[in-house]
């Protein structure tokens, strides 16, 4: 019942960063494509490294007791924490991996740009059963790419590049 429009931005959501998932121009089929210099067998295999590493990060850090918001706070802090603003995005784009743009960037490598900083914590809520999206937009005339999750029926706004280097700050 979407239009195809609002179809894809819900396939925005899919692909982990790594495969770009979209419609084609007639809205009648799912097209899926890599990052240029990829592989979709090297994305998927990213992909799995990534899910194995997030479920480590989740047995690590929560337990059954924790509530919804504290899984939260415990999972935005890991990733705030942890995870270093990868320099060369501003001065050595060329040269700056893909990684850095994905989750696999920030919780394998420690070292993103906000797409790699939302995709960990996207990838994170969810298999902490939080509802959450990534949200891409203007910030500081650049583009840039955040969160929102629901909690106690609350949408909130996540963004872990701007809150990096401390805690709390959504």
């Amino acid at each position: 019942a979407l239009e195809p429009d609002m179809m894809n931005r819900a396939l925005q959501q899919c692909g982990g960063g790594y495969i770009l998932c979209m419609l084609n121009q007639d809205g009648t089929q799912i097209l899926y494509s890599p990052p240029e210099g990829m592989s979709i067998n090297q994305c998927l295999d990213d992909l799995e490294e990534v899910d194995r590493l997030a479920d480590q990060i989740i047995s690590d850090l929560l337990t059954e007791t924790m509530t919804q918001r504290e899984r939260a706070e415990k999972l935005f802090s890991y990733v705030t924490e942890t995870v270093r603003y990868d320099p060369r995005y501003s001065t050595d784009f060329e040269h700056m991996p893909y990684t850095s743009r994905t989750a696999l960037g920030a919780l394998r490598d420690g070292v993103a740009i906000c797409g790699g900083y939302s995709n960990a914590v996207k990838l994170l809520f969810e298999k902490a059963g939080i509802r959450c999206y990534n949200v891409t937009g203007i910030s500081l005339n650049q583009n840039h790419m955040w969160n929102i999750a629901l909690l106690d029926e609350l949408w909130l706004w996540f963004d872990a590049t701007a809150g990096r280097g401390s805690s709390m700050q959504y």
